[in-house]
């Protein structure tokens, strides 16, 4: 876990096709995250959404701010309440079936471009492993 992140967790497509949900979680409220993070992929007016419908990666440096309060699902406010986070989308084809979410609690993620481009190729190389297994 790096030391810019508070948590961490890796979600997938539940069973039911109809969200992502936690899978793998870090952090010091590991087992909450893992447990509240789900992200319904039907239409949503938040980031989330956004996010995986575009399979767009998205930091957001202050969930608090007036011009993005409103597009912050209250399952996110209510359960994790981080002040920022990352979200990298992991898709197969146009479909997203994962994601990476990385969160700083109390303060903006202050992110190299290094350090962000090797999450990148993280990201990259679980999305590789995970077209690879879907194709045998």
């Amino acid at each position: 876990r790096a030391r810019c992140f508070n948590g961490v967790v890796i979600s997938t497509i539940a069973p039911s096709g109809k969200e992502l949900v936690g899978r793998i979680a870090l952090g010091p409220h590991a087992e909450r995250n893992k447990t509240a993070f789900r992200i319904p992929l039907a239409f949503a007016a938040d980031v989330f959404h956004l996010a995986v419908s575009r399979n767009a990666d998205l930091l957001i440096s202050d969930t608090s701010a007036e011009s993005i309060r409103s597009r912050i699902p209250a399952w996110y406010a209510d359960r994790i309440g981080a002040r920022s986070f990352l979200l990298l989308p992991i898709a197969l084809g146009r479909r997203t079936v994962a994601v990476i979410y990385a969160d700083k609690l109390d303060g903006p993620l202050l992110l190299s471009q290094q350090t962000l481009g090797l999450i990148k190729a993280l990201r990259n190389q679980l999305a590789l492993a995970l077209r690879q297994t879907s194709s045998n």
